[in-house]
């Protein structure tokens, strides 16, 4: 009865209305088509989830409890109940990019099911596993832009970093668990990284960490998911590693889709530590920038890749947290 009643809704909604294209809209919701809800950091993993969703034919994004809704229509023409609301978006699942899926593009999970990207291929899972809703994550690392201390040194040496505590503050040393140094053989399922900006989540990206050490997490072929709604694992990557570059530069936890092409202009990435106080091996303006101490959490605005000598954003702080088996 409840598939039958479904389909009937969402053919009533083809009959009256010619679905139109509507990009992101702020300030807006699309009221009565809300079919589940799930938490979200952010309005671009809600729309990442939805697109490997067969039902979900648009989202609303609720900021202030951080809830994706996964709407069961689009407005059309008569868009009555695209309404006014403050603070929360739309966005209709026409206009996502075709990729945004991954892997999942083109899946054949049921209506009911959400697809989720293993690897190269996918599999399927009902709704409300409970997979898919927040797991049990363990913050292991803090790092602060702008307090004099290389961010990739201090993951990897125990020495570099202040004991991980809730109650610290990373401004002056990064805060560094012993986990990490554990790391080896443990039954870590999945690595989260996040960036924030005044205190709000800016990015996230989800590794699985299952079989993986310290040092090879970072990797495309680990990739699960992220906020990025132009990054997967057929995206095209030159560099995509903790170690990242030092020829012209310490560049870190580098995610970059085109680098040593063109010099400094033409380099184009998603996430990037400038990691050095050397000034000599700074080589472009993005590496040396006026009034900001080093290390440098630089990231590509509005959820997308960026040629970064033209246009970044700088995150106050980055965040590594792992959940287990």
């Amino acid at each position: 009865m409840y598939l039958l009643t479904f389909s009937f809704i969402v053919l009533f909604a083809w009959i009256l209305c010619e679905i139109v294209v509507i990009k992101k809209q702020t300030d807006k919701i699309y009221q009565n088509h809300v079919l589940f809800e799930i938490s979200m950091p952010m309005w671009s993993i809600c729309a990442q989830y939805c697109s490997r969703v067969q039902a979900c034919k648009s989202i609303n994004f609720i900021a202030l409890n951080k809830t994706c809704q996964i709407n069961y229509g689009e407005p059309g023409e008569c868009n009555d109940e695209l309404i006014e609301s403050v603070g929360n978006s739309f966005a209709a699942a026409s206009t996502f990019p075709k990729n945004l899926a991954g892997p999942c593009k083109g899946h054949d999970c049921k209506p009911n099911e959400v697809c989720m990207p293993k690897g190269t291929a996918y599999k399927c899972f009902p709704w409300f596993t409970p997979q898919f809703h927040e797991n049990n994550f363990q913050r292991i690392f803090v790092a602060c832009s702008g307090n004099h201390q290389s961010i990739l040194d201090t993951w990897k040496y125990a020495s570099l970093g202040l004991n991980i505590d809730f109650g610290k503050s990373c401004s002056n040393r990064h805060l560094r668990s012993t986990m990490i140094d554990k790391w080896d053989g443990s039954l870590i399922d999945q690595v989260k990284v996040e960036l924030f900006r005044n205190g709000e989540p800016t990015v996230e990206i989800n590794f699985d960490g299952r079989g993986s050490t310290s040092s090879d997490w970072f990797t495309k072929n680990r990739l699960r998911s992220n906020s990025f709604i132009d990054m997967n694992q057929q995206s095209v990557f030159n560099i995509f590693s903790m170690d990242g570059a030092d020829t012209w530069g310490a560049r870190h936890f580098f995610i970059s889709n085109t680098y040593y092409n063109g010099g400094c202009p033409n380099d184009i990435a998603w996430m990037a530590v400038i990691d050095t106080s050397d000034s000599n091996v700074r080589a472009c303006n993005y590496d040396r920038l006026p009034g900001k101490a080093y290390p440098y959490i630089l990231y590509g605005p509005d959820q997308q890749l960026t040629k970064f000598e033209g246009s970044y954003a700088v995150a106050d702080m980055m965040i590594i947290s792992i959940s287990m088996v």
